[in-house]
């Protein structure tokens, strides 16, 4: 019996112990998306500082063209020339060091923090009684996101040797980062959904926890981020039909912006799913050991103060 006690006391603090990690996991994402945050906002902040705003929008109507004529004519250079104007790419021109200096070891940490949270997932989608064939298909989709994410990184640290010098393999660079991310965005909510409505019927307490709060802050916040994408997509076409707009392009390279800063949005609610995941195990670890101390009953020994219930019988004596 006291082994029992025993096993349930170490159960128990090896919960606490993996719920102390995954916090500790939460908040080391959380500080990588505060450093990139700040890099990315000061890049491009002060490059808006340092514009000549006096020139904003003074030949605006004479030099606006489609992209297309310049195309036509393979006038190349005006276009690359007009597409940089108020765009990130452009900011971070003049602070390439310090962009690669945050930029990677922010990356490397998030690919690490990503591949244990999926591979988390996947342990999860292996312990539910699903059809083989769906199981394989949500593990792979699971897969696909974790390396989309890594090709994405590569796409967003290579943009610092194919900078806007090298606009034509930069552009390359940018569009498949840009394309990867909210398709990777769009691959998690697909397949997380589908996980969301395992876990409600799981009865498992840490799926359970983890459940609610992917549907009621993960997914939503994702949601808003693709449609940010969206939106983005739809800045850059009416820049593109007005080359030479200073307004136009100012609102896309705030949107471009904000797109890059969604990313580590994205990170933060991951955080949040981390500490889901610990917290869930806490409470089952607190679950176990009541019911442990509820069912373990350890007997005193005889002589403490509890009667025993055999009793010696009396000894007859012969008074004759």
């Amino acid at each position: 019996v006291l082994h029992m006690a025993a096993g349930a006391s170490m159960a128990t603090m090896e919960y606490r112990s993996k719920d102390a990690h995954s916090i500790g996991l939460g908040r080391l994402r959380l500080v990588a998306a505060f450093a990139n945050t700040m890099m990315v906002l000061y890049i491009y902040g002060t490059y808006l500082l340092q514009y000549e705003w006096a020139s904003f929008s003074v030949h605006e109507k004479a030099f606006t063209h489609r992209l297309v004529d310049y195309v036509w004519r393979w006038e190349l250079d005006i276009v690359f020339e007009h597409l940089k104007a108020f765009t990130f790419s452009e900011a971070m021109l003049h602070n390439l060091d310090l962009y690669l200096a945050v930029g990677a070891p922010v990356a490397v940490l998030y690919f690490w923090l990503e591949r244990n949270r999926i591979r988390w997932l996947q342990g999860f989608v292996q312990q539910g009684n699903l059809p083989v064939e769906k199981a394989r298909l949500l593990t792979w989709g699971l897969e696909l996101y974790l390396w989309m994410v890594f090709a994405d990184y590569i796409f967003i640290l290579l943009l610092v040797p194919f900078h806007l010098g090298l606009p034509r393999a930069h552009y390359v660079c940018a569009g498949c980062a840009f394309t990867l991310g909210i398709v990777s965005l769009s691959a998690y909510l697909w397949v997380s959904a589908e996980l969301v409505a395992m876990a409600k019927v799981s009865g498992d307490v840490v799926r359970n926890t983890w459940a609610l709060r992917a549907q009621n802050r993960v997914r939503p916040a994702l949601k808003l981020f693709v449609l940010l994408h969206f939106i983005t997509c739809g800045a850059a076409y009416w820049k593109v039909e007005n080359l030479g707009s200073d307004g136009k392009a100012l609102l896309f390279g705030v949107l471009e912006t904000l797109v890059i800063l969604s990313y580590q949005g994205a990170h933060v609610v991951f955080a949040l799913d981390d500490v889901t995941v610990g917290s869930g195990e806490g409470l089952h670890a607190d679950k176990l050991a009541k019911l442990a101390a509820a069912e373990i009953q350890i007997p005193k020994r005889p002589g403490t103060g509890v009667p025993s219930k055999l009793r010696e019988k009396p000894v007859a004596t012969d008074t004759k």
